[in-house]
């Protein structure tokens, strides 16, 4: 085997008027059956590895999906929070317009937050205008709008979030009566 590695070698890396003829494989230089059989047997071990692996899959998705989703959740405040930040910037803008870089910089902010966590499946629910659904809204108040059909959701107190689809917590709302 090693002879037939130099004679390989130097037929490659030497110059072409050093080239040295390549002879075929001697007996000698077959490889070892004991060799074979490990490899074989390093093969069906790789498969069953596979195997097992693919049916482990699913269980293991399952508990990434509830570490993300647990993560999901404990961000939802931060955002409520930036939410807030951003509603108090745009009010001070009106009376100051020298903080309208401050509130760029926060709805950059958010945006950026909102769009990483659309990634993982964390998406907002956009609740004003629809008609009420108790399986995705709570209803805080009721108000009297004479310009919209009852059980209209005028008002987002607290938005609501979907976790891949699946609601991960209610919109807190105030609907039309």
């Amino acid at each position: 085997m090693y002879r037939m590695k130099e004679a390989v070698w130097r037929a490659f890396y030497s110059d072409a008027s050093e080239r040295i003829p390549v002879s075929e494989p001697r007996q000698e230089d077959a490889p070892d059956p004991s060799w074979m059989a490990l490899a074989e047997e390093a093969g069906r071990q790789v498969s069953q590895l596979a195997e097992k692996m693919q049916r482990a899959a699913p269980e293991n998705a399952k508990d990434d999906d509830r570490e993300i989703k647990a993560f999901a959740k404990s961000l939802i405040n931060s955002l409520d929070g930036l939410d807030r930040m951003v509603d108090f910037a745009t009010k001070a803008v009106e009376s100051n317009p020298e903080l309208q870089n401050w509130l760029t910089s926060l709805r950059g902010l958010q945006v950026k937050q909102l769009k990483t966590l659309e990634s993982i499946g964390l998406t907002p629910m956009d609740c004003i205008g629809c008609k009420l659904d108790l399986n995705l809204h709570e209803v805080v108040r009721t108000v009297r709008n004479a310009n919209v059909p009852p059980e209209t959701v005028v008002e987002v107190a607290q938005k609501g979030y979907f976790f891949r689809g699946r609601v991960l917590r209610d919109a807190k709302v105030v609907v039309a009566e």
